[in-house]
């Protein structure tokens, strides 16, 4: 018996979960599309090996905060990994926390902002996979 879209429950878009790969993807690909010439030579030479150190940073620290503290009341997103095929998949908040953290942290303030808006469109239009969440098919990928 056929349904119509209406009748069909509705995820909530903050409860999201898209693959990780499917991501980078789409982040690439609109970036090629809708960046100039400059801004991609400034991602490829400076933003890209600045945020290599960045990430680094930002894991030394939270790994510090984590085990003298305690972990962190903000929700930082979860990843996950599908038990059965592998793949790795994260959350909207995983996203919006490395957005977050780039529009802080990042060199040029006008590039980071049009990153991020790239990588919340990359994420809006990647395939929602949160029934697998649902199913227990995804388990986080750390407790």
């Amino acid at each position: 018996m056929a349904t119509s879209d209406k009748t069909q429950p509705q995820a909530n878009a903050a409860d999201k979960i898209v693959n990780f790969d499917e991501y980078r993807k789409r982040i690439d690909d609109l970036r090629w599309t809708q960046m100039n010439i400059g801004e991609k030579l400034f991602d490829a030479f400076v933003n890209t090996p600045y945020n290599m150190f960045l990430y680094v940073r930002r894991g030394l620290s939270e790994g510090a905060r984590i085990i003298f503290k305690g972990p962190d009341a903000v929700d930082n997103g979860k990843a996950y990994v599908d038990r059965l095929g592998g793949g790795v998949y994260l959350d909207r908040a995983a996203a919006e926390s490395d957005n977050r953290y780039a529009l802080g942290h990042g060199l040029s303030k006008k590039f980071q902002e049009k990153a991020v808006r790239l990588a919340r469109q990359a994420f809006d239009e990647c395939t929602d996979f949160s029934v697998l969440k649902r199913t227990g098919q995804l388990a986080p990928l750390a407790p």
